[in-house]
């Protein structure tokens, strides 16, 4: 049996134990009530490391929730939030939703979309058990709204309730969850599309809520980057016609009106979105990029097979935005801060050679003018 021990640092350093609990909700309990009493001294859960292999999925989560979502502060809060929320953009990618609605106050929130669900079974699995691949079922293309993805079971571990209802070929369903355990299960009216409700469990995160000014902008971001797709957040909602080309106007980018060049493309490897605009004064241009919808502030192959078609055309904008989405399942992880497959720049670069060199031929005398 693995021994859970709750410690803390004794004045050499070295923990300390102050008790033994046969299961983590008994230690987790008993901590709670510990951290009520003494708020000077920090304490947490430990196991007995000889008997780790017998940890459950729920317990390895839970007793070291940062190996997954990196803190419990508001960032991990949002982490949890953005993974469900990535779920349903999926489902729009894959052309099944339509739309997106989120609703959040303090430590619950709730994602809805209108996409076509999946089985009940399938549910119960992915909720319950970690999987260490890129996707539970290995689909793609697959984007991420926070920088790693740590799959739907990990919401689950740590969230005081969770329930969610989708259906599938037998009619709709709900699955409930305490704690990460399932409680109930039920069948239920068709619903329209798959809904989320989870409170994150304050033993994990104290009295941290969701970040919501850090949401809504990841959210106003995420409608940019999937032109076409609405996305709500309590009351007020978000969506873009011409994607990228849109958020460089509302960051005042867009500096000459008239040169403002946009534009999507989709191969059998990747997908892609960029917006140029403007004429560089010598300070170099202003760069954003994404690969699957997380934001890479290094940049990397596919800034540089852009900036290698502006080059061929003999175009240096001010600003320029663009998107990566790939396709293949072994690249549907996060890219971290920066995208180093050499195969991408290429791959950008020929894609958009054409449509800036049509662009650069039918808006020639505004380049003659601006001095490019």
């Amino acid at each position: 049996m693995t021994l859970f021990r709750i410690q803390y640092a004794g004045e050499d350093g070295e923990p300390d134990l102050v008790s033994a609990h046969d299961s983590l909700d008994e230690a987790e309990l008993a901590l709670t009530a510990l951290e009520h009493r003494d708020v000077a001294n920090l304490y947490w859960i430990g196991y007995d490391f000889e008997d780790h292999t017998k940890l459950a999925d729920r317990e390895i989560v839970r007793v070291r929730p940062g190996m997954f979502i990196g803190d419990t502060s508001q960032q991990g809060c949002h982490h949890l939030l953005m993974e469900v929320v990535s779920n349903s953009v999926d489902q729009f990618l894959q052309g099944h939703a339509t739309r997106i609605a989120v609703q959040a106050q303090g430590q619950t929130f709730e994602v809805s979309d209108d996409g076509a669900g999946f089985s009940m079974e399938k549910a119960r699995d992915h909720l319950t058990r970690l999987h260490f691949t890129p996707t539970a079922d290995r689909h793609a293309p697959h984007i991420h709204l926070a920088p790693s993805g740590v799959g739907i079971s990990v919401v689950n571990f740590l969230s005081a309730e969770m329930t969610v209802e989708s259906l599938d070929d037998q009619g709709g369903w709900r699955l409930s969850f305490r704690r990460g355990r399932l409680v109930s299960e039920e069948r239920i009216p068709n619903p329209s599309g798959t809904l989320v409700r989870a409170t994150l469990d304050p033993r994990i995160f104290g009295q941290t809520g969701i970040p919501l000014p850090v949401v809504r902008r990841v959210l106003f971001d995420a409608a940019h980057l999937f032109p076409g797709l609405p996305i709500s957040l309590n009351r007020e909602t978000f969506f873009s016609a011409d994607g990228l080309l849109d958020l460089t106007a509302f960051e005042a980018l867009d500096i000459h009106r008239g040169l403002r060049f946009g534009t999507v493309f989709d191969g059998p490897e990747l997908s892609l979105s960029c917006a140029c605009t403007g004429k560089d004064v010598g300070a170099g241009p202003t760069v954003r990029s994404w690969v699957n919808g997380v934001l890479t502030p290094e940049h990397g192959s596919h800034v540089e097979g852009l900036l290698a078609a502006l080059a061929w055309v003999g175009w240096r904008p001010a600003a320029l935005m663009i998107h990566v989405v790939m396709k293949e399942p072994r690249y549907a992880g996060p890219t971290r801060d920066k995208l180093a497959l050499p195969k991408v720049r290429t791959l950008v670069r020929d894609a958009l050679i054409e449509p800036l060199r049509s662009f650069v031929s039918r808006h020639s005398r505004q380049f003659e003018t601006s001095g490019e």
